[in-house]
Formats: structure tokens, sequence, C-alpha cells
């Protein structure tokens, strides 16, 4: 049944990879221009062509300086550049963790450890920040409030996010601040349901933010980084139990009641077996990539299971009501959510407050990371310019394509 499963997804995987090859062979440069293009257009075509030549868009996003570098000495130097990438996460993402504590900066810095995927990193910059305006929040990529709860001050927020802000919130919600939390991102309460774990509603959705793909795309990355008998050592939490996981010199990976598994190679555990309250089914997995101290694991099914996130003494949690919000999570009973996207005030993902586990970190580095989707590698400062449109398969962690905008004008 598993091997049927995988069969399938790689099938599913092999068509991508075609219908993305066919489309980028038809059509991978479109133009933007200000200015009378020929000779621009002419320099901008010849540069990537070079980029291209010695495969240089390959490393564009794992190591950008010396792309940058490439790019640069391919133009003539009267010609100013700029990059854009637009389709994939930002591979190093700034975030202000909103008047937060030492102790919650610290607690993001544990979570948000640096993600491997699609042979690339995505990293996390956290920085405690306090929120008095609108326009000092724009040095982060992303606000992130951690069990906040003085929503009072709702209207900067709203300014913030009208503005283009991006906000995810981890907020357990009390009957003192619920009013302002609704008035603040256009939510309202509802009744609690009677479910007893929650799975990815509508997981494989195409539609903003692509929370549930980067879930899938980032899975989990465990540090091994304690030696013991020759190995080192770490574990990976999934569905509140520690599973130890170590990894041998010749970098095979043994995980506790799994076995020694290498590289590529797919496994499968039952949730019921980590808490009678999941479902009776299996979940497959396979070993993306191993280093040293490091394994990254990837979750292969369409639908992943979670724990209760909320107290069992919770009588009311947060919906969204707006026809622009989406539901995330919800209860298997779709009577609740748990987690929510609310696109009426802007980029706003709330999750209520949730426990450890490199599953719960993964849902909230996917969660982060799918709204910083549209950024420069290196801006353009001028009037005058042409915008070629180029087109990069990323693979093959989870196929997608970065559009990117070689932006080039004269300096005189």
């Amino acid at each position: 049944m598993t091997k049927g499963f995988i069969y399938i997804l790689e099938v599913s995987f092999a068509i991508l990879f075609l219908a993305a090859s066919i489309w980028l062979t038809l059509g991978n440069v479109s133009i933007e221009t200000s200015c009378p293009y020929h000779d621009l257009f002419k320099i901008s075509t010849a540069a990537w062509k070079a980029i291209k030549a010695i495969n240089a868009q390959a490393f564009m996003l794992n190591n950008t300086t010396k792309f940058l570098s490439i790019l640069e000495n391919a133009l003539p130097k009267n010609v100013y550049f700029g990059v854009k990438v637009k389709g994939v996460p930002k591979p190093f993402i700034r975030i202000g963790c909103a008047n937060c504590s030492g102790k919650a900066v610290l607690y993001l810095r544990n979570i948000l450890t640096p993600t491997y995927y699609n042979y690339r990193w995505v990293n996390f910059s956290i920085s405690p920040f306090n929120f008095t305006s609108v326009e000092a929040a724009k040095v982060y990529d992303v606000l992130v409030f951690v069990n906040f709860t003085d929503f009072d001050s709702n209207t900067l927020i709203q300014e913030y996010l009208k503005g283009g802000g991006k906000i995810v919130a981890l907020t357990d919600i009390s009957p003192n601040n619920i009013a302002n939390l609704n008035a603040t991102f256009a939510l309202s309460t509802t009744t609690k349901g009677g479910g007893t774990f929650q799975e990815f509603y509508n997981f494989s959705t195409t539609e903003w933010p692509y929370i549930e793909k980067y879930f899938l795309a980032f899975g989990f990355c465990i540090k091994a980084d304690t030696k013991i008998s020759g190995k080192n050592a770490g574990y990976w939490i999934i569905w509140g139990k520690n599973l130890s996981v170590n990894i041998t010199p010749s970098l095979d990976v043994e995980i506790q009641g799994v076995g020694i598994l290498k590289e590529g190679d797919v496994f499968v555990l039952n949730a019921k077996n980590f808490n009678g309250f999941l479902p009776n089914k299996d979940y497959a997995f396979r070993i993306s990539k191993v280093f040293n101290n490091l394994v990254c694991i990837k979750p292969l099914n369409t639908t992943f299971p979670w724990l209760n996130f909320l107290d069992t003494g919770e009588q009311k949690v947060i919906a969204d009501t707006s026809k622009n919000g989406r539901n995330i999570l919800i209860s298997n009973t779709k009577r609740f959510s748990l987690m929510i996207v609310n696109a009426t005030t802007g980029r706003a993902v709330w999750m209520s407050w949730f426990g450890e586990g490199d599953d719960y970190a993964a849902l909230l580095k996917a969660a982060i990371a799918s709204q910083i989707t549209d950024f420069y590698l290196r801006e353009f400062y001028g009037s005058s310019k042409i915008v070629t449109h180029h087109y990069v398969l990323e693979c093959c962690d989870f196929p997608e394509i970065a559009q990117v905008s070689l932006i080039v004008g004269y300096k005189y």
C-alpha cells in the first residue's frame, strides 16, 4: 500500500516536472520597459545567457553574493541592475518579535532553526521589536506576536497590515482579550467542537498562502549534536513523543522504532501508536537529506494529524467569518478553527498556543515563509529601466518555479 502511494506521488511529481519543463521552454522571457529598450534588452539577454552557461541560477538563493557578483561581471560597467524573485520563500527572513520579552525571543529562536529543502537553506533571524510605529516595522519581513494579549493598539496593527505588512500571532485566547483580538483581525468567536485531533483541511490547495505546501516541503530538520558511542544523537519530537535519532559516521540514520535508514529511504509511522486520540492510519516519511549532525525528514501524505491545540477547558475558539479568509486547521468535526489566514485586513495568520515538537515548529516556519515569496536579491535604484522575466525550476523536495526579474538601466 505504501509503495503504491509513493509510486503515485513520484508519477505526479514527474508530470509536474514535465509540465514545468515544457512551460520553461516555451516562455522563459517576458519584458517590461520604461525606456527605449532595444540595447538594454540585448544586454539583459546576454547577461542571463552568461548566467545559464555556468548554471549560476542553481545557487542563486543558496549563495546570493556569488550569483550577484557573476551577474555584475556579465554586465557593462555603465549599467545599473537589480534582481527580484517571486514564487519561492526568501532565503533569509527577518522577523520582528513584536513587544516580546527576552524569554519569548529565545522561544522563537529555538523553534525557527534553519530548514533545508530543494537543495537550499531558508534561515530565520529573530530580533525583539517594540511595535510603536508602522514605519519602524518595515525593516522586518514579518512581525510575530508570541502569547501577546494586549491588542488595544489594534489601529496600529490594522494600519501595518493594510500597508502590506505581515503578521503571525501565536496567542492563547482568554475571555479578557477576545473582543480586541476580534476587532483587530476581523474575527469572531464560535463554540468549541468536540474533536480530539485536527488534520489539514484541503491540504493540497493551490490558493495563497501555501502554508500546507511549505509544511510538506520543509518537513523536519532534526539536530543530532550530542556525541554518544561515536554517533551524533538527537531527538525527533512528533505527535507528542520523542524518538531518538542517531547519525553514524557513514551517514546512516537510526530512528527509534524504525531501524537504520539511508538518504532517500521511505518509512511509515502509525499515528495512533503515538497517541490514542490520533487516527489509526499510516503516514509516510522520507529521509531527504543527511548531514554530519542534522537529518531532514519530509512528510509524504497529503494530510497530517494534529493533537488538539486548545486547552480542555477552552470554551471559545476563533473563526474567520470573512469571505477572504480561509481555515487552515479545523477540527475533525469541521466545527471550529485552530489556525486561520485572514486576508481582509492584510496578510495575518493566527494560531492558538501550541506545544513543543518538530511538527509544530515546521507549521510555524511554513506559516511565516509562505508570506515572504516576493523579494529583492538586489534592489534597483534608477528611473529608466528594462525588466526581463526568467523562470527557474526549483526541485526536488517540492517542485516550484521561481520568477526571476532582471532589472537593468543605464547609469548615465
